[in-house]
């Protein structure tokens, strides 16, 4: 279940943003945009520019606390603490914002919710639900990255 979708579930609705505005508030003052839209699940339309899948590691992590005990305030355990990674493939879709030159946002969605970018045409209008999580500076754009996304036409 993405995280929009259990937002929405718990009453917790999308804050609308304008992509054009969310990355030229980056590109003035990042750190007061990442003040900004940190923590919020975002409600941002663009223009898809491309879209796919994306080989990306999972960690899982299994803790087995057998024992804990107090002594002067301090807890200490004991036990078994495993970890496993995987490679699993993870849906996504780049929008292009109005003035192109600004940048893009980046959306990766959940593994299970591949067939959302299935059905995306390049070029056509969508929006996008998700959780903001970062700007960062690519290659050749300004990227808003947003997680747990999903996808609605237009």
């Amino acid at each position: 279940m993405s995280l929009a979708i259990a937002l929405a579930q718990l009453g917790c609705s999308a804050t609308e943003a304008n992509l054009d505005a969310a990355l030229r508030d980056a590109r003035e003052n990042e750190v007061r945009a990442l003040d900004k839209y940190e923590g919020l699940t975002l409600r941002v339309s663009g223009t898809v520019e491309r879209f796919g899948l994306k080989r990306m590691k999972k960690v899982e992590y299994e803790h087995d606390i057998s024992v804990v005990q107090w002594f002067d305030g301090v807890a200490t355990a004991s036990g078994t603490s495993t970890s496993r990674a995987r490679t699993v493939r993870v849906p996504y879709v780049v929008l292009v914002p109005t003035q192109p030159e600004l940048g893009r946002l980046l959306c990766f969605l959940e593994p299970e919710d591949r067939d959302q970018v299935a059905d995306l045409v390049e070029s056509a209008r969508t929006t996008v639900e998700g959780a903001f999580t970062d700007f960062r500076k690519g290659q050749t754009h300004l990227m808003l990255i947003m997680h747990g996304c999903t996808i609605e036409g237009e």
